[in-house]
Order: structure tokens, then C-alpha cells, then sequence
């Protein structure tokens, strides 16, 4: 019997269910989000992308994808990421830019 854990619940983003040809189109060029969740000890984390016909949907991320190899990024930054196919068939980001934060 498998019990769900907060880490299970946490691996789910709200909701990456989006019609393929939608999804498409988003491929491989850069798109606007900030980051929802992160959880620096397991490296994992979601974002929400923004400015997007589709801008509720929320992607999982790990640490190993982002860009300037610190494995952290602050929670609500905004970031520059880039969507491909996943594990478990589920979309996910393949690249996780920072962007400079205002003082």
C-alpha cells in the first residue's frame, strides 16, 4: 500500500494537462515564469509560466537544469525557461534561466 507523502504531492504541479497542439507551439524558445516551489535539499521544484495564452500552467523542474549551476533558485523569482518532454511522458523545463532581480 503506497501512501502519498507531502515530496509526492510536491512532484505534481497543479495542472500539465494541455492540449498537445498548445503545448507545441511552446516549444523550444524561451518563455517567461516564476517559480511556485522549491525544495533545494531534494532539488526539485515548479514553476508557473507567465505571459502565456496558457499562463496557469505549472511545470516541474530539477536543480540539474538550471543554467548557472548553483542548483538554487529563490522562490518567487522570475526566470527564463525553456519546455520539453519529460519522465513519466509529463512536459517538463528543460533550461532554467535566472533573470537579474531589482534591488
Amino acid at each position: 500500500m503506497s501512501i502519498e507523502t507531502s515530496a509526492d504531492a510536491f512532484l505534481s504541479p497543479k495542472d500539465t494537462r494541455v492540449h498537445p497542439k498548445q503545448l507545441v507551439r511552446l516549444l523550444g524558445k524561451p518563455h517567461q515564469a516564476k517559480v511556485l516551489h522549491f525544495d533545494e535539499k531534494a532539488g526539485q521544484g515548479i514553476v508557473r509560466l507567465l505571459g502565456e495564452d496558457i499562463s496557469d500552467l505549472e511545470l516541474y523542474f530539477h536543480a540539474v537544469v538550471i543554467s548557472d549551476g548553483s542548483r538554487h533558485v529563490e522562490l518567487g523569482a522570475p526566470v527564463i525557461v525553456e519546455i520539453g518532454p519529460g519522465h513519466l511522458g509529463r512536459w517538463e523545463v528543460e533550461k532554467l534561466e535566472k533573470l537579474p532581480t531589482r534591488p
